[in-house]
């Protein structure tokens, strides 16, 4: 997509959010949840160059319910200083003298796409929520996403693939998911083998 097409699209659905006495004084009003390495970086810097675009937070990501990798959940994080950050971020804006009700606070977190919990505590914290996703070729964002860790000697995965080529680590994971999905088979089966020994119920109707 171009991006004046990209950014025309994104800046409709933030104007679009109305403040309501319903929404949560503090909660966001747009979340843009990803995905990782699709441009979402690059669409913050281009919004948030506009004064009624304010971020939840000091920088880009709060990571508020997802780290950066999907087994990173943090459903159960407290949202007071979630809620006051945001409640920061507007006051700031009136404070320079914008209307409050023009202004549009948002999270900019990638990793909450894959976050099992969001859905139900965004819609908690506003039930009329907007949503920017961001996707991406997969085969060109897993190949960023690997030369990103590769780089950031402190990113999660970045032990796991700075000695190694994608193609190594694919073929690598493959190995790994077919050895898992062979042991979930053998799994099952034995299931199935240790039910079918059972004796069976008693007959509840014998005897009458």
């Amino acid at each position: 997509m171009h991006i004046l097409a990209l950014l025309s699209a994104a800046l409709a659905v933030v104007a679009h959010v109305v403040a309501q006495d319903s929404i949560l004084q503090g909660s966001i009003d747009f979340a843009t949840i990803g995905q990782q390495k699709c441009g979402t970086s690059s669409l913050w810097n281009y919004l948030t160059l506009n004064p009624f675009v304010r971020t939840a937070g000091k920088y880009k990501e709060s990571f508020q319910f997802q780290r950066d990798l999907p087994n990173q959940a943090r459903c159960d994080s407290s949202l007071e200083r979630y809620l006051e950050r945001s409640a920061e971020a507007r006051a700031a804006a009136v404070a320079e003298g914008l209307p409050a009700s023009t202004v549009r606070v948002g999270d900019w977190s990638a990793t909450h796409l894959s976050c099992a919990c969001c859905p139900m505590l965004f819609r908690t914290l506003n039930p009329d929520m907007r949503f920017v996703v961001m996707l991406r070729d997969p085969v060109q964002r897993s190949v960023s996403r690997f030369l990103e860790q590769q780089q950031l000697q402190r990113g999660p995965q970045h032990a796991e693939v700075k000695d190694t080529t994608f193609a190594a680590y694919v073929f690598a994971e493959i190995n790994r998911t077919q050895h898992c999905l062979s042991n979930a088979a053998s799994f099952s089966q034995r299931q199935r083998r240790v039910a079918a020994a059972r004796p069976a119920p008693p007959n509840s109707q014998a005897g009458l």
